[in-house]
């Protein structure tokens, strides 16, 4: 079975309809913001990655565990492309429920 890597926080444009940034890594043990061992993933890199073959799945942590959310999925809406956890046709990124990114990048 292929590998996926874990998206664990989300960056979205003033609009909330396209990422922005995304946080790629494994979620660490007792973290509760940046994490060490992250990667930024642009929207256009995560895009292209997902397209090669490579496979992504959220998560989050609540009540201090972490817990998986949906795999992404790169879905086609009227030519454009959108980056989805469930498979429906909207135009407008949604990875969940996430945390966020700080704008200060």
């Amino acid at each position: 079975m292929m590998e996926k890597l874990i998206i664990t926080a989300v960056q979205f444009d003033e609009a909330r309809q396209r990422l922005v940034y995304v946080f790629v890594g494994l979620p660490p043990d007792n973290a509760d913001r940046t994490v060490d061992g992250m990667r930024l993933y642009t929207r256009d890199q995560l895009i292209r990655a997902l397209d090669n073959g490579k496979r992504f799945v959220t998560a989050y942590q609540e009540r201090g565990s972490w817990h998986f959310g949906g795999d992404v999925h790169l879905i086609e809406t009227d030519g454009k492309f959108y980056l989805r956890t469930d498979n429906a046709r909207i135009p407008v990124d949604d990875l969940g429920n996430l945390a966020k990114i700080r704008a200060s990048l």
